[in-house]
C-alpha cells in the first residue's frame, strides 16, 4: 500500500507517478511536479519529498545519482520569484 499513501498536501500517489512514466510519458522531475501531478502546486517540495519522487522516477529511467541530482535542482528557478 506504500504506492497508494498521499505524497504531500496534493495526495498524489507513487502509483500516480508510476503512470505518468509509463502511459503520459514523463521523463523529467520538472513535467511530474508541475505537469502530471499537483505535487508542485502547493510551493517548493520539502527534500524528503524531492528525494522520493527522483528516487521512485531513478529507478525507473535509470538515472544516475548525477542525473537525479540535477533533476532536483532543476526544480529551483521554478519556486524563486523576481525581485
Amino acid at each position: 500500500l506504500a504506492d497508494l499513501a498521499a505524497l504531500g498536501e496534493s495526495c498524489d500517489t507513487q502509483a500516480q507517478i508510476a503512470f505518468a512514466m509509463a502511459e503520459e510519458m514523463a521523463v523529467t522531475l520538472e513535467d511530474m511536479v508541475m505537469r502530471r501531478t499537483a505535487l508542485g502546486q502547493f510551493g517548493p517540495l520539502s527534500p524528503e519529498l524531492l528525494e522520493r519522487v527522483a528516487g521512485q522516477m531513478a529507478a525507473q529511467l535509470g538515472w544516475s545519482e548525477e542525473k537525479k541530482a540535477r533533476e532536483i535542482a532543476g526544480l529551483d528557478p521554478i519556486y524563486r520569484t523576481a525581485a
